[in-house]
């Protein structure tokens, strides 16, 4: 395990909306992280410390912000399912007063080794200040850098605007990896948007099972269900091998700021330095980057494809593959695909099975048993193994099919 300080990865230069370049500034050495913290965050802390119980004057005289402020940011910590109010008296149904708020849970920051960094932006000939808060070092264990491989698969797959920061994934195991990752960050679940994607052709089947699919994704992640971007889900139309097929669709989360979207495209650039370094860390990302792009098929396929429009990203899986002693041939674009990276033959899928890449999809790694038990000529004790394992992951995904 590695620590790194979190400035190695912070820019001198963040791009604002209008594409302009604006100097960050980075401040490190200040008493009183309370002063830079947002409105929001700062009533949080207050309620959370010493569990005090606050009337909305109480809160504006410790904080010296307006009522209507006030009320605005409890609401918001409100539906986050951060704070509660204690209903005061009722004078009838439009009126009552001495409502009284506390927190059902203890503010996440720790106001301790904390890198506060910011730049400012005009709109309209007004200043606006965008910052962000930051841990000033983080563990670069096997977790954090097979999250770094999941988020070069797939975040930029749904993106929207390059404001926002997205992640798509059939998978709770990666959904919830994800999560956890960004919480170093100080991102806690209950800041995430996020929606429903399926595949348009299956529409007619998730219309009377729509409930239950999303009761499923917020029992399996966490999830807030007040924190669902649409009230619908989105179908795309996708073609060809990569569609979405599975009924329970894929989970699409959501956190809009421009300022966090581009530190992690700079973490994810320069940690890659750091990965291709370290054998034990090739491994974890590439499990990660596989579990998120690559297309593993039914036992009939000849290969894995790993596809991306990005041909520098593909060169360096390409190369972190040959690193760990995996064999693979490169299929240029085509009018229907982008580029690609094949691996195939046995000794190469059996490699793959043993380093335990497919762990946290279940149903790539099912795949690729099935593939491997097509196989005539294999070891009677490995074939013994990959059966068992198979009626395993056969149970687990069972296990997740609506009725």
């Amino acid at each position: 395990m590695d620590v790194c300080n979190i400035l190695n990865f912070v820019p001198l230069y963040m791009e604002d909306r209008k594409g302009e370049m604006q100097k960050v500034i980075i401040v490190q050495d200040f008493k009183n992280l309370f002063n830079y913290l947002p409105i929001e965050e700062k009533i949080h802390l207050i309620l959370s410390k010493n569990k005090e119980i606050l009337s909305v004057n109480e809160i504006c005289e410790k904080i010296k912000i307006k009522k209507r402020t006030a009320r605005k940011c409890l609401s918001k910590l409100e539906n986050k399912k951060l704070v509660k109010r204690k209903v005061g008296i009722k004078i009838n149904n439009n009126f009552r007063f001495g409502d009284k708020w506390y927190a059902i849970k203890n503010f996440h920051i720790k106001l301790e080794d904390k890198v506060y960094i910011q730049y400012e932006s005009t709109h309209k000939n007004n200043k606006k200040i965008h910052y962000l808060l930051l841990p000033k070092f983080i563990k670069i264990d096997k977790n954090f850098v097979r999250c770094i491989g999941l988020l070069d698969a797939e975040k930029t797959k749904f993106r929207v605007k390059k404001t926002t920061l997205e992640f798509v994934n059939s998978e709770p195991l990666i959904i919830n990896n994800i999560i956890l990752f960004f919480e170093i960050f100080y991102i806690p679940k209950e800041y995430w948007r996020w929606r429903l994607i399926f595949n348009g052709n299956i529409k007619h089947i998730v219309k009377d099972k729509l409930e239950n699919i999303i009761k499923f994704w917020i029992e399996n992640t966490g999830l807030s269900a007040t924190n669902q971007l649409l009230s619908s889900p989105y179908f795309t139309e996708a073609k060809g091998k990569y569609k979405i097929k599975t009924e329970l669709g894929s989970l699409n989360l959501n956190y809009n700021n421009l300022f966090f979207h581009n530190f992690v495209e700079n973490l994810l650039n320069k940690i890659k330095l750091i990965i291709e370094k370290n054998e034990n860390f090739i491994l974890t990302y590439l499990s990660g980057f596989l579990c998120g792009e690559a297309y593993v098929g039914d036992r009939k396929c000849r290969e894995i494809q790993v596809g991306s429009k990005d041909e520098k990203q593909l060169d360096f899986v390409k190369k972190l593959l040959n690193k760990v002693g995996i064999g693979t041939s490169y299929a240029k674009a085509s009018s229907t695909s982008p580029p690609r990276i094949l691996i195939c033959g046995k000794n190469n899928f059996l490699k793959i099975y043993k380093m335990g890449v497919f762990d946290i999809n279940l149903k790539k790694k099912a795949s690729l048993v099935r593939r491997l038990l097509g196989y005539k000529k294999m070891d009677s004790m490995m074939k013994h193994i990959l059966k068992k394992d198979l009626e395993k992951l056969d149970a687990m995904l069972k296990g997740r099919e609506l009725v």
